[in-house]
C-alpha cells in the first residue's frame, strides 16, 4: 500500500539497508521482512495545482509496532494524503535494492 513521506524523510533513509527501513517506518511483520529481502521501490507525487492553500496533508510519526516477537520501533514520519485526486499518479524515481539482491 502507498506510504507516503517527505523529501527530507526520503534522504534520511535512502541509503540505510533495507531492514533498518522497515524499523524506520514500523512495518509489520509481512511488509517489513518482505521489504528486507526484495526493497522498495520509491515514488514521487506532485500537486496537481500551483495553488497549494487548498491541499491538505497530515503529518504523523509512524508508532512502534509488535507482533508476538516482531517488533519494530518507527519514529519515521509519514505523510497522509486524504484526497489522491489532488495529487499526480506516482512516477517511480528509483528502487531501493533488498537483501536478498544485495549479496
Amino acid at each position: 500500500s502507498p506510504f507516503f513521506m517527505s523529501f527530507k524523510e526520503y534522504e534520511k533513509i535512502k541509503n540505510l539497508p533495507p531492514s533498518k527501513i522497515s524499523e524506520f517506518f514500523g512495518l509489520p511483520a509481512e511488509q517489513g521482512v518482505r521489504g528486507s529481502q526484495f526493497g522498495f521501490d520509491v515514488y514521487q507525487i506532485t500537486p496537481n495545482t500551483n495553488d497549494l492553500n487548498h491541499i491538505n496533508v497530515y503529518k504523523s510519526l509512524v508508532a512502534e509496532i509488535i507482533q508476538g516477537e516482531y517488533k519494530k520501533t518507527g519514529g519515521g514520519e509519514q505523510i497522509l494524503v486524504p484526497n489522491r485526486k489532488q495529487w499526480s499518479n506516482p512516477i517511480k524515481i528509483e528502487e531501493i535494492k533488498g537483501e536478498r539482491f544485495n549479496k
